[in-house]
């Protein structure tokens, strides 16, 4: 008895409508142990649901296939990060399937007025460039996932994971709202670079222009960022009340090297330059054996080769540059205590 009809019947039961003559059959095969499971969580999706407008009565059958449709219709996307592939039943992947559909379903597209969600994901190494309904413009970064509905309605909100660059459309009567990881953003009309990788326990704004309201997920810790200001977002600790906003030197916007292929360096301190190297080029740098870390640093590179930075550091604090791979270096010994000018 094939898995589609006895599915099919399944939804029958919980709309009220499945034919007598079909009742026993389903409950032969729910009896056995690896389909009881299906029915089972299924009737929990529809008791979590059920409730959601008191007397609307959705069409699961046709929300479902409309549902069906919408994913063969949208382009599959890569996912976020590399999943290790495990082995699974078909029955298993049967629920699951049909409890996202009629999950989603009932949650999305029975809600009247509800906008349909449109999410845009880059692979490692690939960038995005996104136009929102309201004529902003996302610059999606490398491993990164934004999520916007089809049509904006009274707040332009957003989520963003991973890494982006906001050019955001003037409305002052529309807030533009990012939520993400480990922080939440609300602006008006603005520039600025917003990163929360969820593996990263910061989030992290710099802006380029305009103002920012930076905060916490739950809006504690607000602080408002102005023009070549930024600040990061970190786990609480003991005794932390607040946010520190750094200013950023003009024009060095080193967080957003990703998108502009520059790194600016103007008397800034090692320990933060080894910090923007490795993240522009994915490397890790090492300082050993060394108190360089406080001393500053002058360079400006655009699309350079990572050894050719590297190599500058060496020669500048007359240091030695040792290649672990071709994504590991460390920068041994060197100028301590007197720092170059």
């Amino acid at each position: 008895m094939s898995v589609d009809k006895n599915l099919h019947r399944i939804i029958q039961r919980l709309q009220g409508k499945l034919p007598a003559e079909e009742t026993n059959d389903l409950d032969q095969w729910l009896s056995e142990t690896d389909n009881a499971s299906v029915g089972e969580e299924l009737s929990q999706v529809w008791s979590m649901t059920g409730s959601y407008k008191a007397g609307f009565e959705p069409d699961i059958e046709k929300g479902f296939s409309r549902f069906k449709d919408s994913i063969a219709d949208t382009p599959k996307e890569t996912p976020i990060r590399p999943i290790k592939k495990e082995s699974f039943n078909w029955r298993m992947a049967a629920s699951i399937a049909l409890l996202i559909g009629v999950g989603l379903t009932l949650y999305y597209s029975f809600q009247p007025g509800q906008p349909a969600l449109m999410a845009v994901t880059t692979n490692l190494g690939e960038k995005k460039e996104i136009g929102l309904p309201d004529g902003s413009r996302v610059v999606l970064n490398e491993d990164s996932k934004l999520v916007f509905p089809e049509q904006f309605g009274e707040q332009r909100e957003v989520r963003l994971v991973g890494e982006a660059y906001f050019s955001v459309a003037e409305d002052a009567e529309h807030p533009f709202v990012i939520d993400c990881p480990n922080g939440h953003v609300q602006v008006l009309g603005t520039a600025f670079n917003l990163r929360a990788y969820p593996e990263e326990a910061f989030a992290e704004v710099e802006v380029e222009s305009g103002k920012v309201m930076f905060s916490r997920p739950n809006g504690e810790d607000s602080v408002v960022l102005e023009s070549k200001q930024m600040a990061i977002l970190e786990p609480l600790q003991v005794g932390q009340e607040e946010v520190a906003i750094e200013p950023v030197d003009i024009p060095a916007l080193n967080a957003q090297s990703w998108r502009t292929n520059r790194l600016d360096f103007r008397k800034l301190q090692m320990n933060k330059v080894v910090k923007l190297v490795e993240r522009y080029y994915g490397a890790k740098i090492e300082l050993i054996d060394t108190e360089i870390g406080s001393c500053t640093f002058n360079a400006r590179y655009e699309r350079e080769k990572l050894e050719t930075v590297l190599s500058d550091i060496e020669l500048v604090f007359k240091a030695k540059l040792k290649k672990i791979n071709k994504e590991h270096y460390q920068i041994i010994g060197g100028i301590g205590g007197n720092c170059p000018q």
